[in-house]
């Protein structure tokens, strides 16, 4: 009818009021609201640079790796709360801008996140297989790692040179699909 919506339902016309709130997310186990993760996103964005001190130190020692490999993974726990508050918090309303903001710094926080971390699978590559299981042997912070070291050594002949993968990961811009 010519006095229909042409475009499709407006958010007047969508609700989330008829969902049970146990079919809700509970972003709060997250983050209190937008302004504490953006602020932990902001936070993130500031450390990113000191991942990239291990590139070139990880055969140094068992020690120097199990510190790198914790510093990543402490990280990416953080990114990926950032992440999941930003995704579900842009899926709630995809036409609400802060939301939709937020969601594309955490998309952007993704490559960079990726790039400041792309020489570690090439560098760790470039160690034997004895040499990362003497490192696993003598460094018990290792053990937790213990199967991405070995799993890596498995695919070590898919895994690029560290400026390859960095390539590869600075296409992430480009190769996320629309938001």
């Amino acid at each position: 009818p010519a006095d229909g919506p042409v475009d499709g339902p407006t958010r007047q016309d969508v609700t989330t009021a008829a969902s049970p709130i146990e079919e809700s997310w509970n972003l709060d186990d997250l983050f209190a609201d937008d302004a504490a993760c953006g602020s932990a996103l902001a936070d993130f964005r500031e450390k990113l640079p000191t991942l990239g001190a291990f590139a070139g130190t990880l055969a140094d020692s068992p020690g120097r790796m199990a510190e790198a490999l914790d510093a990543i993974d402490e990280a990416a726990e953080c990114f990926t709360r950032i992440r999941a508050y930003a995704m579900m918090r842009s899926d709630v309303d995809t036409l609400e801008d802060a939301a939709r903001r937020l969601r594309q710094q955490s998309d952007l926080l993704a490559t960079a996140f990726t790039e400041q971390i792309s020489w570690l699978r090439p560098e760790l590559l470039r160690m034997s297989v004895e040499e990362i299981e003497q490192a696993i042997a003598t460094e018990p912070r290792l053990a937790p790692h213990a199967f991405f070291l070995r799993d890596l050594a498995r695919r070590r002949p898919h895994v690029r040179n560290p400026a390859e993968e960095e390539l590869l990961a600075q296409a992430g811009l480009v190769t996320r699909g629309a938001s």
